[in-house]
């Protein structure tokens, strides 16, 4: 599982956006963070795709929805160049209760 928040400025400015579905694509499911600062339409990398991505403007639904997908034993990678809103800890305590 891959769950990405464009935060670094050449990814919100979109330098990478031709690029980032390939990047992307060894990855059994994938959510991205349409989070206000990013400057380009994530669905490119959604269509790019398909079915296994996700592109979501609230926090709480990603981890709503990780939680409900993921199951023992996957990995999920979380990449950030920020906080992410303190997702890490909070997923953690979520597959904790689950």
């Amino acid at each position: 599982i891959a769950l990405l928040e464009p935060r670094s400025n050449t990814m919100k400015m979109g330098v990478h956006r031709d690029t980032l579905g390939a990047a992307l694509s060894g990855a059994d499911q994938v959510w991205l963070y349409q989070g206000p600062e990013v400057k380009w339409d994530l669905s490119i990398i959604s269509q790019q795709l398909g079915d296994k991505c996700r592109v979501l403007k609230e926090i709480e639904e990603i981890i709503a929805e990780i939680l409900h997908f993921s199951r023992t034993g996957d990995h999920i990678v979380i990449m950030s160049n920020g906080s992410f809103d303190n997702i890490h800890q909070r997923l953690l305590e979520g597959l904790r209760h689950a």
